[in-house]
């Protein structure tokens, strides 16, 4: 079988006399003397324990504070699949994989109760998917070689890392999972609608709630037809906060859930939170417009300071279900005010707008949406924010704050009118309060 380096750290507590206290067993030797200052304790251990591979030097420093003994750091190689290396962390443990070496089939990998830290070290891996899978499961991703990409003025990217981790699907969050992009390059090249590079999983059965989350605060992120997908209940994504990722789609929305409601298949009851970064969506197939956030499905979305969302030749965010709630960023849809496509299964015209909410598509949460930004600034070609009417109850859309390219006057708190500064930017301001009756009314 194909073999490939990777240096594999597990972390295993041993007693004061250095039996284990692990579920790999052994004896191990103290092989170099024990080192002591006023706040730390080091201790260095060199000996095979018969996990595979090859264990050359381990050292750990630890504050005693943080520990009642040694702690032993474990560097091992030679492992025959991506899959050994993680099955050779303990079965409820921590490992931590760095990689020395390119892989271009890793297959479909899976992650077990286990908690697996990923260091890409510049490498490229190239493989099926990554399954993460139970509460007590997590995968976190570094590259230490990694160099934030640039992004020009029309939105191309260029990307000058070497390490990256390449995908035919997915790395999927599931049963209470938690995936961590902290940072370096992921690519899906699935053309699966359904197929964003990073998927998390709640509960479809519309039972319970399942709180698998993903968190992407650094990295790049890229995929033809999505960058992170959220799906029932209480499955979570944090973009950003940390750091300023990008993430960039090239046939679709990079951030989006599914609007799906039928038994079994319930996909709403989502969260996801954006805040600094930069979400890209593009456009390639024929009668379709790009979009930045795409949401069909019931559940939260929440824009905050620093994000920087852009649909390049189409609409900021498009709304077919769930909760808006835009307190900052920046969102930006391109292309000419007439144009018009679709958006997702719905063949609606999309127009150009930073914010569109489409009553007409009739959605199972349609009815439900609730759309309040209390500030950002939001640019479209065609409209800052537009409504597409249908037939029945319609959601609300109330704007107190923000910046906004276009007048939106229709979309107002009763408490508020439009003011245009001289740069053509649009802003709610509040009426100054009369006070009409004495019960104490306020009309404004």
């Amino acid at each position: 079988p194909h073999t490939f380096a990777v240096s594999l750290l597990l972390t295993i507590l041993y007693n004061n006399n250095g039996h284990s206290q692990g579920d790999l067993g052994g004896y191990i030797r103290k092989t170099c003397n024990r080192h002591e200052t006023k706040k730390t304790t080091q201790f260095r251990y060199a000996r095979p324990i018969p996990i595979g591979g090859v264990i050359s030097i381990s050292a750990l420093t630890k504050s005693d504070s943080e520990t009642t003994g040694p702690v032993l750091l474990l560097e091992v190689g030679s492992y025959a699949t991506l899959q050994d290396a993680i099955d050779a962390a303990p079965a409820d443990g921590k490992g931590s994989i760095r990689m020395l070496g390119g892989i271009n089939d890793f297959g479909t990998v899976n992650i077990k109760d286990k908690q697996i830290q990923i260091d890409i070290n510049g490498q490229e891996l190239k493989g099926a998917g990554i399954n993460v899978d139970g509460a007590k499961a997590s995968l976190t991703v570094v590259d230490g070689y990694y160099n934030r990409p640039e992004v020009a003025a029309d939105y191309t990217i260029t990307n000058g890392n070497k390490g990256s981790i390449k995908l035919t699907r997915s790395i999927d969050a599931r049963n209470g999972a938690t995936v961590e992009w902290n940072n370096g390059v992921i690519e899906t090249t699935s053309t699966d609608e359904k197929c964003a590079a990073i998927r998390a999983y709640g509960d479809l059965t519309g039972q319970t709630s399942i709180p698998s989350t993903i968190h992407v605060y650094g990295g790049y992120v890229k995929g033809v037809e999505g960058c992170v997908g959220v799906f029932g209940q209480g499955a979570t994504a944090v973009i950003g906060q940390q750091a300023s990722p990008i993430l960039e789609a090239t046939d679709n929305a990079p951030v989006a859930g599914n609007g799906s409601n039928e038994d079994g298949n319930k996909r709403g009851g989502t969260s996801i939170t954006i805040g600094k970064s930069t979400i890209i969506g593009k456009i390639t197939t024929k009668g379709y417009v790009a979009c930045g956030v795409y949401h069909p499905q019931s559940g939260t979305l929440t824009i905050e300071d620093g994000a920087n969302i852009v649909a390049v030749g189409g609409a900021g965010i498009v709304m077919r279900g769930g909760k808006l709630d835009i307190k900052g960023g920046t969102i930006t849809a391109t292309g000419d005010k007439d144009l018009t496509g679709y958006v997702g299964d719905k063949k609606n015209a999309i127009p150009t707008s930073g914010i569109v909410y489409d009553h007409a598509a009739g959605y199972p949460d349609n009815a439900n949406v609730n759309i309040l930004v209390t500030g950002g600034t939001i640019t479209g070609a065609h409209s800052a924010v537009e409504l597409i009417a249908g037939s029945g109850e319609k959601g609300t859309i109330t704007l107190t704050g923000g910046t906004y390219s276009s007048d939106v006057s229709n979309f107002l708190a009763a408490e508020y009118h439009i003011t245009k500064d001289a740069t053509g930017k649009y802003t709610p301001t509040l009426y100054e309060a009369k006070v009409t009756k004495s019960d104490g009314t306020v009309y404004y």
